[in-house]
């Protein structure tokens, strides 16, 4: 996985409790409103984390999913890569006919994950959780959208050769069948949101 990371889950809360010095939440706990109780830095730390877990979502909601959004003809989103369950790693796709809340979703989908978006080594987007089921993560979807508005109409006309619609947005099964798909140029990786 590359240092890239763009967005975490738990991002904020992270560098409070990891790398924010003492006089940074005391500055930051000040600009909150809280009393500095008896200097005791680690109990500020702790109400500063549980308020940060919040701005992580909204960050998320309202800064990432629209750019991620605007790259998305139609608003198709798909992941694609590796899924870490408790039986071991599997292929998987996740298609999402609305972007910016299909990423929301997959950022979020338990109460026990934590999950980031990141640059891979080849420079898309990407997906990354770790959760009960998988506490050492292995989770890694890249981050596909139509190459254009026009790929609908090739989708269409390419569907004897590779498969129809449905295996390119719902088929999450077999994902082999959305790889003819990037193959094609059809689908193809984020690189950027900015």
């Amino acid at each position: 996985m590359s240092d890239k990371v763009i967005w975490k889950s738990n991002g904020m809360s992270d560098y409070i409790w990891y790398e924010a010095t003492d006089d940074e939440i005391i500055e930051q706990a000040q600009d909150c409103g809280y009393d500095l109780e008896d200097g005791d830095v680690d109990a500020l730390r702790s109400k500063l984390a549980d308020i940060e877990s919040d701005t992580d979502y909204v960050d998320l909601k309202f800064n990432i999913a629209p750019e991620i959004d605007k790259q998305c003809p139609y608003g198709y989103l798909w992941l694609v890569g590796n899924y870490q369950r408790w039986d071991g790693g599997h292929s998987a796709v996740g298609f999402y006919a609305d972007a910016s809340k299909g990423i929301i979703s997959a950022c979020y989908p338990n109460y026990d994950s934590i999950s980031e978006l990141y640059y891979n080594d080849e420079g898309n987007l990407s997906f990354a959780e770790s959760n009960h089921d998988a506490p050492m993560g292995g989770t890694e979807m890249t981050l596909y959208r139509l190459r254009d508005e026009q790929a609908v109409d090739e989708i269409e006309n390419k569907k004897d050769e590779y498969g129809d619609w449905y295996s390119i947005t719902y088929d999450g099964d077999n994902p082999d069948s959305v790889a003819e798909w990037i193959n094609a140029g059809l689908l193809i990786p984020i690189k950027s949101l900015w």
